[in-house]
């Protein structure tokens, strides 16, 4: 979010999982971008490149670390006018 924007993180378990929930308040993106924010490189401002917004690859390790502890990681709209993004996590049985 922009510089004097809001951030509020939540924290829930249900049925074994961890719902970690990030949302922040505008600028947001637009509805079009959201399937494409988990692909390597891309970047939702096309005028940004490797100097001035960094790989786009951020987000792609983050879903693969994700998935690979068996969650998975979502973007959507905020209720605040910016970006969603939820992390679930299965949490391990006990004894385990």
């Amino acid at each position: 979010t922009d510089a004097g924007g809001r951030l509020r993180i939540s924290a829930t378990v249900a049925d074994a999982v961890l719902l970690l929930r990030f949302d922040d308040s505008a600028p947001g993106v637009a509805d079009a971008a959201l399937p494409q924010l988990f692909d390597r490189f891309y970047r939702v401002e096309s005028s940004r490149n490797r100097a001035t917004g960094g790989t786009g690859l951020g987000l792609a390790i983050s879903l693969k670390i994700a998935e690979a502890h068996g969650g998975s990681l979502q973007a959507a709209a905020s209720p605040l006018g910016g970006l969603r993004v939820e992390l679930r996590l299965p949490l391990a049985a006990a004894g385990r």
